[in-house]
């Protein structure tokens, strides 16, 4: 399982780390890379405005049958069904906020491209609701730049595998990529170091080490300049 933090910093979870990430507007959305495995766990948050507000879903829930996971009790929803997938739900109260999962599947999977079972399909979104948490808003900057920084890191520790498949195959010129990339990330990771000894404290500079679609690129010339 892998960690996953919203680019937001709203929430936490665990996800299997064959799974992908999508986001349509509020709607969270965890798939396969694999193509042919169409399943989908989803999640979306909705804020509470008040206690008529939460007292009106609570009478709601009182409706639906119990769950529990993770010795916290959830409601579900009756399944939703058509002719080609079947949509299981999953709804709890967190704090002021009301949280929705959701699993859809297809009715009748190719059963050589996915042999799982409901069962197990079930079991792997159980142990994800179970992880998930939201996060505290008053320090979320800190929380999500860590995240960052931890991802910068795994990716760091990926290209080792990479450079010995290079190595074995003998493809030197993409071996030698590899490397440029592996020092250009390493100074990165010192430069961030430095910064909090200089500044005596543990706070992740991450515009060394993430650049959005927005934000301005610092090159290798840029920083190995000004270092």
């Amino acid at each position: 399982m892998k960690r996953f933090i919203d680019e937001n910093g709203i929430f936490e979870i665990k996800v299997p780390v064959t799974w992908r990430y999508l986001l349509d507007g509020k709607v969270h959305t965890f798939q396969e890379y694999e193509i042919w495995k169409s399943d989908a766990f989803q999640l979306s948050i909705r804020e509470l405005e008040g206690k008529s507000h939460r007292k009106y879903f609570l009478e709601e829930f009182s409706k639906l049958n119990k769950v529990i996971i993770g010795h916290l009790e959830y409601y579900c929803y009756s399944d939703s069904i058509d002719s080609d997938f079947t949509t299981k739900s999953w709804i709890r109260i967190f704090e002021n906020k009301i949280v929705l999962f959701t699993l859809t599947h297809p009715n009748n999977p190719d059963k050589d491209l996915d042999s799982r079972s409901i069962e197990e399909k079930i079991s792997i979104v159980f142990s994800i609701i179970k992880e998930f948490k939201l996060i505290d808003q008053t320090n979320k900057e800190e929380v999500i730049n860590r995240y960052k920084f931890e991802m910068f890191l795994q990716g760091v520790g990926a290209t080792s595998l990479m450079l010995n498949k290079s190595v074995e195959n003998k493809a030197f010129i993409e071996a030698t990529c590899i490397i440029a990339n592996q020092i250009d990330a390493l100074l990165r990771i010192g430069i961030v170091l430095k910064k909090q000894l200089l500044n005596s404290n543990n706070l992740i500079e991450t515009k060394w080490i993430y650049q959005g679609l927005l934000d301005k690129i610092i090159s290798e010339k840029m920083f190995i300049k000004n270092h």
